[in-house]
């Protein structure tokens, strides 16, 4: 006859394993171990582990922390490897490393041989939970103390025993539901002849009681799992009961936390109605739009226990406000063109309806920069926004001079987290002055711009991960007639991928590129042409100095641009970062961008970043590979905050 027992006493303490690290550091006389770090006093000991590999392992205070597994150092005395599958052996050593009580504690060395061997019994059953929680239930743990002149000895020998796998599962309703549609067992990773890991377990619990919930049972619950072992045939049989709870119907919202904001304003951002089956995916979308009216730092959303009078379950939106308003400052330096200012007001709720109106601008020594702008949220639909801005330019380049004033209004529409669209009118008038033609023009530019944006990436001054992209289509006339009618496409794109987690080491790549149909160079406006080099472009080249230049060695411009660049960002502290980048591209005279290697601008170089509460300090240091005599320097210097992209 089969042998069967009921594992789950020990396998949920597999399962919650991860969490007994704390727990257990005290469990062995928490006073004593004190005491004993204040006098220096103990009975040192190492520990080895037999078992893992093809050596056995020792684990010494003296010695470095233990690395990634397999670790040492190795006493090569070949010990057979036990495990069929070198990834469990290291999932067993990490699970050792981070709750076994001999090593965490083995620089607190214990009074007596006593207190010792109590620690070696309890990572005794430590190690079988571990064993248990990776499908290895016929486990063992052999221990052994040996006594020294100057350091004791404790050796674990680990045999894990044949891998167990799924069995039987069986999942029902208390009470009985039709048709649950429940998942297969392949998609839980419990068909017959998957491992039988705590972790698989756990993860499907969560998934069943997920499925209900995706069908209006916002309360489904389970009840009980229970599990039994045949040790003849090395499989876990496995039954599940879920209380689905109750099918929820979606009723009235009650908002708490919103003084000084309308009402209906946030109502309006529910994105269900009353009556409708509950979905986790609703009350998320509700969580996701308030969120995003920059009013709140917190948003809480859940249907009350029981439902109404009208059997339906009111839905409760507690609120935590923001302030609404805030203001910043910022200082930037770039050794091309000097230090840059800027301050920034904004009031987030100025008419009650999540009403936006920003006040700010920069200063360079050579340009000036203000603008404002007013958002109305929810214009003509829920998911749009109006916005009216005002700017007022001044600048002098190496390229242009120029005085511009522009007014314009843009329609901006989420279509899905982090993708949105836009469109607009603009109108804007400049005087410039064309440096490189000494020609002066005023301009009356109007266009009517159109753009898509998205990030997907994790964090806005800090990614390490995901991309962003945006593509700016913008048709415009002058309707002076001093530039003719012109088609200005501008691109940009970047992405981020953590290649080593330890240090952590990401790398961040950027294209970039823009095309001004309709006018030849010099009849186009001056501050409408493409330019690159500086913060923000190719980094080794002063400001609008990576293209062509004329015979004064003026930057001209071009009517295209390509740009491309990559960093490697290595953390060397939690708080600082060391980077190289590369960057290579430029502005071109023509619409279709020569790249042949004479007319690219490459650079590279170094810099550092150091953690703060506003995003990463940045400073960057660019040599440019191509320098052209009594034009490029020897190196430029940036410093900001948050990374270059």
């Amino acid at each position: 006859m089969a042998q069967r027992s009921r594992p789950f006493q020990h396998l949920l303490q597999a399962i919650h394993l991860g969490g007994l690290v704390a727990a257990l550091g005290w469990v062995f006389h928490p006073a004593a171990g004190l005491a004993e770090e204040q006098r220096g006093v103990g009975l040192p000991y190492d520990v080895q582990i037999q078992g893992l590999a093809d050596c056995q392992y020792l684990f010494r205070p003296d010695l470095a922390p233990p690395a990634d597994p397999p670790d040492g150092p190795p006493l090569c005395d070949p010990v057979q490897s036990l495990f069929d599958r070198a990834a469990d052996r290291d999932r067993l050593l990490t699970l050792i490393r981070d709750n076994a009580v001999t090593l965490l504690w083995q620089n607190r060395p214990p009074l007596s041989p006593l207190l010792l061997a109590n620690r070696v019994h309890k990572d005794r059953e430590t190690f079988l939970d571990a064993l248990r929680s990776l499908g290895f239930h016929a486990g063992q743990v052999e221990t052994a103390l040996r006594p020294g002149l100057e350091r004791h000895q404790v050796i674990f020998r680990i045999t894990p025993g044949p891998l167990y796998h799924i069995g039987r599962v069986t999942i029902r309703t208390d009470p009985a539901l039709p048709d649950p549609g429940w998942p297969t067992l392949e998609e839980l990773h419990l068909a017959g002849g998957d491992p039988a890991r705590a972790a698989v377990v756990l993860e499907a619990e969560t998934r069943l009681a997920s499925h209900l919930a995706n069908q209006g049972r916002a309360f489904a619950r389970l009840m009980q799992r229970e599990g039994i072992l045949d040790h003849d045939t090395r499989t876990l049989d496995l039954e599940f009961v879920l209380d689905p709870g109750p099918l929820v119907r979606l009723g009235p919202v009650r908002l708490t936390g919103f003084e000084g904001i309308d009402a209906g304003f946030l109502q309006e951002r529910i994105p269900w109605q009353a009556g409708e089956r509950y979905h986790p995916d609703l009350i998320a979308d509700a969580q996701r739009r308030l969120l995003e009216t920059g009013l709140f730092h917190t948003v809480g959303v859940r249907p009350t226990p029981e439902p109404g009078p009208d059997g339906l379950w009111p839905v409760e939106v507690a609120l935590g406000q923001r302030k609404s308003r805030t203001i910043s400052a910022g200082v930037e330096y770039h050794s091309d063109r000097g230090p840059r200012l800027a301050t920034d007001w904004e009031h987030r709720n100025l008419r009650g309806r999540g009403e936006k109106l920003a006040l700010g601008g920069y200063v360079f020594p050579d340009a000036f920069h203000a603008a404002a702008t007013l958002g109305k949220p929810h214009f003509d639909a829920p998911e749009q926004t109006l916005g009216l801005e005002s700017e007022l330019d001044l600048e002098r380049s190496d390229a242009y001079e120029k005085v511009s004033f522009a007014l314009g209004a843009t329609v901006t529409r989420l279509l899905a987290p982090g993708h949105e669209i836009s469109g607009g009118g603009r109108f804007r008038t400049a005087q410039i002055r064309d440096l490189s033609l000494a020609d002066d023009s005023l301009v009356g530019l109007l266009s009517l711009p159109a753009g898509w944006s998205a990030n997907r990436s994790d964090s806005l001054l800090d990614p390490t991960r995901g991309w962003r992209a945006t593509l700016k289509a913008d048709p415009a006339i002058d309707l002076f007639g001093n530039s003719g009618s012109f088609f200005r496409v501008q691109g940009r794109a970047s992405g981020y991928h953590p290649l080593l987690p330890a240090p952590r080491l990401v790398l961040a790549g950027r294209l970039a590129g823009g095309w001004l149909v309709g006018p030849d160079l010099e009849s186009a406006s001056a501050d409408e042409r493409f330019f690159s080099g500086g913060g923000g472009s190719i980094r080794a080249y002063g400001y609008q100095k990576a293209g062509p230049l004329d015979a004064d060695q003026r930057p001209v411009g071009g009517l295209s641009q390509v740009e491309a660049g990559g960093e490697a960002r290595l953390e060397l502290t939690n708080d600082l970062q060391a980077v190289g980048f590369l960057e290579s591209g430029g502005a071109f005279r023509d619409l279709v961008p020569d790249l042949d290697r004479n007319d690219l601008f490459t650079g590279a170089g170094l810099g550092v970043r150091y953690a703060t509460a506003l995003g990463p300090l940045r400073l960057d240091v660019g040599f440019p590979l191509k320098r052209r005599q009594g034009v490029d320097g020897n190196f430029q210097i940036l410093i900001g905050v948050g990374q270059a992209y």
